[in-house]
């Protein structure tokens, strides 16, 4: 009789343990789906409803020149440092990489102002040389705050940018990326050591 008890506690225990799991498993699917601060482990970035942005990836510079393809016509913020290069908006991952031109290591900003042979914002510029170009398409700031227009007159300014992610765009300088419908471009201030 003792055995005939406990095999029925044993098949009542894992009969027990089998449903906790489906109960746990079904709540977990329920929950809907996860989300992370850069999207990993196939995971949605966060929103960011003040830039009118579903998801938001947070990724540092490394992991994007790691894996481009993941952050494809996603938004996502990077941090760097801005410059003025070879008629180009440019974000490098650090200021050494600035003199060493290690555009594949950088990505270019660009709100659809094109530099070209009298070609501003997709348009003609009737009669104007390309510098005058560049210089009014420099001016028209791109959406860029005036501290960072003339932070950038100085050298590379370290910033934090907003925008959608091309990893399919090169650029004639061979870019990492370029990003696109920049949401926001501010300057980061360095905390100095005590």
């Amino acid at each position: 009789m003792a055995r005939f008890v406990g095999k029925i506690g044993l098949a009542v225990w894992a009969v027990a343990v089998l449903l906790c799991a489906t109960v746990d498993g079904a709540l977990a699917s329920d929950a809907g789906p996860k989300v992370s601060i850069d999207g990993r482990a196939g995971t949605e970035c966060n929103s960011a409803p003040q830039w009118q942005i579903k998801h938001l990836c947070v990724v540092p510079m490394p992991r994007l020149m790691a894996f481009p393809e993941r952050y494809n016509g996603k938004y996502i913020e990077l941090r760097g440092f801005l410059v003025w290069k070879f008629d180009h908006f440019v974000l490098f991952n650090d200021r050494d990489s600035v003199p060493l031109n290690r555009f594949y290591e950088s990505v270019e900003l660009f709100n659809g102002c094109i530099v070209g042979p009298e070609v501003v914002d997709g348009k003609k510029v009737q009669g104007a040389s390309k510098d005058k170009a560049i210089a009014q398409c420099r001016t028209q700031n791109y959406h860029f705050p005036s501290d960072v227009m003339s932070a950038l007159e100085k050298g590379p300014v370290p910033v934090l940018v907003i925008g959608s992610f091309d990893s399919t765009f090169q650029g004639e300088l061979s870019f990492l990326g370029g990003l696109t419908d920049i949401r926001n471009v501010a300057i980061l201030v360095d905390i100095p050591e005590k």
